[in-house]
């Protein structure tokens, strides 16, 4: 993906980005590394509330939402994720879905700012899924009161309701209505736009970890993260044999115990660190 020219002039006004790339980052003392959540399509960051808990154990979680954003452009969004949580040091990018898309993009520009990368069924094979391509174009004649009244049933392609409780299932189901219609087709515009520049990832000196749902209905998860894998040779795949696609919410799914499986939460974790 190529930016236009002010995308670089932004460099200025932030601190982080005029960081030297292969110098080693100085950074300020913290108690944990810091995590940043980059939501799905719901845009909020709040569907990471069941993970928050355990993760803060070991990390300075910091959701991201983009919400308040008027239809940004991926530039737009990187550049809000650098100006909100990437100011004074690297952090950790956790990316899901529409997310783990923003994830790739932040990384593969400015990789010196990522300390490690998780993502979680990235929405980056979007357009290698005809189906959902044309579904976009058929959403755009959908009156929006009869698209929301269709989130109970896009919630069994969304998810596994079977392995999420109820009460979070209701609670998915609000964020999705949540989301007007003209933002639904402007982030599904982008996710058909996307385009990372791969082999630029392959400077990242942190751990890289990619977590697939191998009963995914809406993505092909776990081909993605192979063929993602083929360009991140070192990192570390986890499959999840029963998950749907919005795999966070499940009753007995801990990001945390993955992380500390892959040597993640092993003190000292330091941004830049290579732990892989």
């Amino acid at each position: 993906m190529s930016f236009p020219p002010n995308f670089e002039a932004m460099r200025g006004d932030c601190p982080a980005f005029n960081l030297e790339r292969d110098q080693d980052v100085a950074l300020k003392p913290a108690r944990f590394p810091k995590l940043i959540y980059l939501p799905g399509m719901d845009g909020t960051g709040d569907l990471f509330y069941r993970q928050t808990t355990r993760l803060s154990t070991s990390f300075e979680v910091q959701p991201f939402t983009f919400n308040g954003l008027v239809k940004p452009s991926w530039e737009q969004l990187v550049t809000t994720v650098v100006n909100q949580h990437l100011q004074e040091e690297p952090a950790i990018l956790c990316g899901e879905s529409f997310g783990g898309c923003l994830a790739l993009t932040l990384a593969s520009l400015f990789p010196h700012l990522v300390a490690g990368l998780i993502l979680i069924n990235p929405a980056s094979a979007f357009r290698k899924v005809p189906l959902l391509n044309s579904l976009t174009s058929l959403l755009t004649l959908i009156p929006e009161g009869i698209l929301n009244s269709t989130a109970a049933v896009s919630l069994n392609w969304l998810c596994n309701p079977e392995r999420i409780h109820p009460s979070d299932l209701q609670r998915f189901q609000q964020a999705v209505e949540s989301v007007s219609k003209a933002d639904t087709l402007h982030r599904l515009q982008l996710l058909k736009q996307f385009e990372v520049n791969l082999p630029a990832l392959k400077t990242l000196n942190g751990p890289i970890l990619l977590i697939a749902s191998q009963k995914d209905r809406l993505l092909p998860s776990e081909r993605e993260a192979n063929h993602l894998q083929t360009y991140l040779p070192s990192a570390q795949l986890e499959l999840l044999p029963n998950s749907g696609h919005a795999c966070l919410l499940e009753k007995d799914l801990h990001l945390i115990a993955m992380l500390e499986k892959y040597g993640w939460c092993a003190p000292p974790f330091a941004p830049g660190k290579n732990l892989r």
